[in-house]
């Protein structure tokens, strides 16, 4: 059975030509470096940034869809997850995640003296009555799997007295709406969103809270007000008005996905920019691996899944050193599975 393990930081192969174990963009998407030249020039930097100012706001209101004001961006999700924990931990003790889930949410859960239990998707569709903290990755890492929008708010619905943290990172590469929506309509819902994935921005480090104004007042304070420099807000203006290339790019890694599939002769169920292979040959799969200087992230530390590799899919820029890595996995015999964890 796959077993939950704590985070392990997959080092960088410098040797690699094609970084695909981070789940990372393979290329620059909403911001290019042509729309950089006047950055330095145009920003202060012996200022502190301004947090969220106004034409932002009106940016993320726009793109998101939506036109309330408890939106707290925040230098990367990891750090949003951080505070919000260090917020809800002072009442609430014990945090629920899906058995496979984001390792790190549950590093910051321990760091501040919280339990934490796993569960299945059966038996979270199932939760009622909750009290405690429940963290859902939705579009889920590593596994790909997607949760019905429906299925989400009968969860929030049935478990009020909780707060439900939902982690959306890879969203845009899915057809699901997203939850942002419904976050000032519950008092027990917060949304996570990042532009480290589909936006191409992982260098940067900008997510966006969403939650009702009442959560909202209670993390404000955690949040360091500094913390969103000069230059992040000046690529964040560029990349929200980038939304074609952003959908350009989400297209390029779903028809990469499917080709992938068509290479492997089986489906790739997941609804995100990644899935797991299982190989006969961990030793030949690195061999295959070096050859094409790929990198791409081992299960086996984190999740226990000692013949498990997650592969970051690219797209049109290199999908065809992908696709070759992939036919030479085929060919050798090094492919078991696309594990889907049905």
């Amino acid at each position: 059975m796959l077993q939950s393990r704590n985070y392990v930081y997959a080092e960088r192969n410098k040797d690699s030509v094609v970084n695909l174990d981070w789940n990372e963009a393979d290329q620059n998407v909403t911001v290019y470096e042509n729309d950089l030249i006047n950055c330095l020039s145009d920003i202060k930097l012996h200022m502190y940034g301004e947090y969220f100012p106004s034409h932002i706001r009106k940016l993320v209101n726009d793109f998101y869809g939506v036109s309330y004001q408890s939106i707290l961006p925040v230098p990367g999700v990891d750090y949003g997850i951080e505070q919000v924990l260090r917020v809800l931990c002072e009442n609430r003790k014990e945090v629920v995640c899906s058995v496979l889930s984001y390792k790190h949410f549950e590093v910051f859960a321990r760091q501040f003296n919280a339990s934490v239990k796993h569960i299945n998707n059966d038996e979270i569709k199932k939760m009622k009555d909750y009290s405690g903290i429940l963290y859902l990755v939705n579009p889920n890492n590593p596994t790909g799997q997607l949760l019905e929008i429906e299925e989400m708010i009968m969860i929030v619905e049935r478990n009020l007295d909780a707060i439900v943290i939902v982690d959306e990172a890879y969203i845009e590469f899915s057809n699901q709406e997203s939850l942002v929506c419904f976050a000032n309509k519950f008092d027990n819902l917060i949304v996570l969103r990042t532009m480290s994935k589909a936006f191409g921005l992982a260098g940067v480090k900008y997510g966006l809270i969403f939650t009702s104004e009442n959560i909202a007042s209670l993390l404000y304070p955690a949040i360091n007000r500094k913390c969103i420099s000069n230059i992040v807000n000046y690529i964040i203006n560029i990349a929200l008005q980038r939304a074609d290339r952003l959908q350009a790019y989400t297209k390029e890694v779903l028809e990469t996905k499917e080709r992938c599939a068509d290479i492997i002769g089986e489906k790739i169920a997941s609804e995100a920019n990644f899935f797991t292979l299982l190989v006969n040959s961990v030793e030949k799969y690195r061999e295959i691996q070096r050859k094409h200087k790929i990198a791409t992230r081992s299960l086996s530390e984190t999740y226990g899944v000692h013949n498990g590799y997650r592969l970051t899919i690219p797209g049109k820029k290199n999908r065809e050193l992908f696709y070759n890595f992939i036919q030479d996995l085929k060919q050798n015999n090094v492919i078991k599975k696309v594990e889907n964890y049905d």
